[in-house]
């Protein structure tokens, strides 16, 4: 991709990498600096832009990049400090572990949003995982609060319908 047309993906979607920023950031502890998650994003961003291949959605493409960023930035600001983490290895009344049974549950959940059509899997991944609001995701998706909330239901019924 040129770099113009680089530079163009750039700044259109840096608010979209800003909102991406600030959904992680909510879901941190108050040590972690916002500016250090802004930063992780434009990373992920710039990447994005250089390696999209005009396959697909710039932003489906782009939302897997700079969360890839931000994260990679926390394990290793994760690595480096010491952290205190309930144990979930210890077993439960059925002699199962906890881990165990938490694996085998969000495996299963992973297969069934892995199943919706690319724009269900992203109204549900926005939703659920990235905590934005109907109306957030409407804007990065280009459409209007109630289309959203519409592709929520329908995937609501797909999801209903496969646990059943």
């Amino acid at each position: 991709m040129e770099n113009i047309e680089t530079e163009k993906l750039i700044l259109k979607f840096k608010n979209f990498a800003d909102k991406l920023a600030w959904v992680v950031k909510k879901r941190m502890p108050k040590s972690i600096c916002f500016d250090d998650l802004q930063s992780s994003a434009y990373l992920g961003l710039i990447s994005a832009a250089h390696n999209f291949n005009n396959e697909g959605k710039f932003t489906t493409y782009a939302r897997y990049k700079i969360l890839g960023s931000i994260y990679d930035y926390l394990r290793e600001w994760y690595g480096r400090h010491e952290i205190k983490t309930l144990s979930l290895d210890m077993p439960r009344e059925d002699g199962q572990l906890w881990t165990n049974i938490i694996c085998q549950k969000t495996d299963r959940l992973q297969d069934i949003v892995d199943s919706l059509t690319g724009i269900e899997k992203s109204v549900v991944s926005l939703y659920y995982i990235d905590g934005l609001h109907m109306s957030e995701i409407g804007e990065l998706l280009g459409v209007s609060k109630s289309r959203v909330s519409q592709i929520m239901g329908i995937s609501k019924k797909t999801i209903r319908k496969m646990i059943a």
